[in-house]
C-alpha cells in the first residue's frame, strides 16, 4: 500500500498536527508501507531537511492558494500513484483533494481542532471564516472517511454533515519511549533554575483559549503557599503576553520557552522538551471553553514523563483525565480552583504519586504503532469499500 500523507504545514514547523504526521510516516515505515509526506509549506527554506521518510514540499500561489494546490497534487497522483491519501485537515488540505474527483484515490480526512471546531466567543475556528466554511462542510461530506480525535471533534463533525458511518474515533499517540526514558539533561541547571524549584510546564502556541493568562495569574496565587512554584511555557508566545507578565513582576517565576526542537535524524543535540517534563511536578493544560482542544499530544507527552496532569474540564481533557484517578480536573477560567490543585500537588507527595502511576498506565495505551495500525485498517476498509462498488 502506497500512503500519500497531505499536509499544508510539517516538521521543522512545530505543532500538534506536523508531530502526528512524523510518527504515522515513521510508524507505516517500520510496518513495511510505502509513504510519503506530500504537500508541506517551506518550499524555499526547508526542502533540504531531512526524515527518514520522503518529502515532497510544493510552492503555493499567494493569489490563487487552492489552484496551485490542486495542480501541484495532480501533478503528484499522475506520477506517483498513491492508493490512499491522507489529508491532515479539512481545508485546505482535505478540500482540494477531494475537488480533484475521480482522478484522485479514496481521500481519508483528519481534523486537528481548529479546522473543524469553532469557539464563537473568542473567534476560534476556521468554519467562522464565511469563505472557509462551506469548503470545511464539503471536505467532510465527500471524504471516503473522516477520523475523530475527540469527542468534541466527532459532536463538530455530525454538526456540519458527515454522515456517522463515515466517522471513526482513532485518538492521537505519544512517543513513550522518548518520554518516560532516562534524562540527559539537568533541566534546571541548564537554565539557570534552582534545583529545589517545584516546576509545572504547559506547552502551546499562545492564544486566548489556551487560558495562558489564567494559568499565570494562578501561579502567582499559589506561590503564598508554594514559593519555589515556576511555571515553564513552552511555545510561540504574544510579545504583548510577554511584556505584560514582566509588568506585574512576575518574571522572577514564569519562564517563557519559545519552542524546543524535536529530536529529528541527524541531530544529535539534547532532548531539553522531554528533560523539563520529567522534571515538572506536573503538566497544566488550562484551556479555556469546549471546542478549544482536540486530544492534547503535550498533554500525553506530560503523562509519559511522570508528570502530574492539572487539566481544565473541556472535552478532549476529560476523554483522558478522570478526576482524582488519573489526574485533577479544574473549571476552565478559574484562577482560584487552578491555584488549589497546583497547591495540592506540590504539598503532596502520596496524591502525586498515586496519580501518576494511574496516568502511566492510562497513556501506555497511546503508542503510536497501535495509532498507525488503526489507521492502517481503517484505509484497508476504504480501499476494499471502493473495490466492492467498482465490482
Amino acid at each position: 500500500m502506497k500512503v500519500a500523507l497531505y499536509v499544508n504545514s510539517h516538521l521543522p514547523n512545530i505543532g500538534g498536527r506536523e508531530l502526528v504526521v512524523h510518527h504515522l510516516a515513521t510508524q507505516y515505515l517500520g510496518m513495511g508501507l510505502s509513504v510519503e509526506v506530500v504537500g508541506a509549506a517551506g518550499w524555499r527554506n526547508d526542502r533540504k531537511t531531512r526524515f527518514e521518510y520522503p518529502t515532497r514540499r510544493w510552492p503555493v500561489s499567494s493569489m490563487l492558494p487552492d489552484l496551485s494546490r490542486r495542480a501541484a497534487l495532480t501533478s503528484y497522483i499522475l506520477r506517483h500513484r498513491p492508493d490512499i491519501i491522507h489529508a491532515h485537515s479539512t481545508y485546505p488540505c482535505g478540500y482540494n483533494a477531494l475537488k480533484l474527483g475521480g482522478l484522485a484515490p479514496p481521500v481519508v480526512v483528519t481534523p486537528h481542532g481548529e479546522d473543524i471546531n469553532v469557539v464563537p466567543e473568542i473567534g476560534f475556528g476556521q468554519r467562522l471564516n464565511p469563505a472557509q466554511a462551506p469548503k470545511i462542510e464539503y471536505a467532510v461530506r465527500h471524504a471516503a472517511a473522516c477520523t475523530a480525535i475527540s469527542d468534541t471533534v466527532y459532536n463538530s463533525l455530525v454538526e456540519v454533515g458527515t454522515p456517522k458511518d463515515r466517522i471513526v474515533r482513532i485518538r492521537n499517540g505519544v512517543d513513550i519511549e522518548r518520554f518516560a526514558g532516562a534524562s540527559a539533561v539537568d533541566v534546571k541547571a541548564h537554565f539557570g533554575w534552582p534545583q529545589e524549584s517545584q516546576l509545572i510546564t504547559t506547552i502551546g502556541n499562545f492564544h486566548p483559549r489556551k487560558g495562558h493568562a489564567i494559568l499565570v495569574e494562578a501561579v502567582a496565587a499559589a506561590r503564598a503557599k508554594v514559593p519555589n512554584l515556576k511555571l515553564a511555557i513552552v511555545g510561540r508566545t504574544s510579545e504583548a503576553f510577554c511584556e505584560e507578565v514582566a509588568a506585574k513582576g512576575y518574571g522572577e517565576f514564569i519562564h517563557f520557552l519559545g519552542t524546543l526542537p524535536v529530536p529529528l535524524p541527524g541531530n544529535d543535540a539534547p532532548d531539553v522538551l522531554a528533560a523539563l517534563l520529567r522534571a515538572s511536578r506536573a503538566y497544566v493544560s488550562a484551556s479555556m471553553d469546549e471546542g478549544a482542544e482536540g486530544l492534547s499530544l503535550a498533554l500525553l507527552e506530560g503523562m509519559a514523563a511522570g508528570a502530574t496532569p492539572i487539566v481544565t474540564r473541556i472535552s478532549g481533557n476529560r476523554d483522558v483525565i478522570e478526576h482524582e484517578v488519573n489526574g485533577l480536573l479544574v473549571d476552565p477560567g478559574s484562577v482560584e480552583d487552578l491555584a488549589n490543585a497546583l497547591e495540592r500537588i506540590c504539598a503532596d507527595d502520596a496524591l502525586a504519586h498515586r496519580l501518576n502511576g494511574a496516568s502511566a498506565t492510562t497513556v501506555a495505551g497511546y503508542s503510536w504503532r497501535a495509532v498507525a495500525e488503526e489507521y492502517v485498517a481503517l484505509y484497508e476498509r476504504v480501499l476494499q469499500g471502493r473495490t466492492a462498488k467498482a465490482g
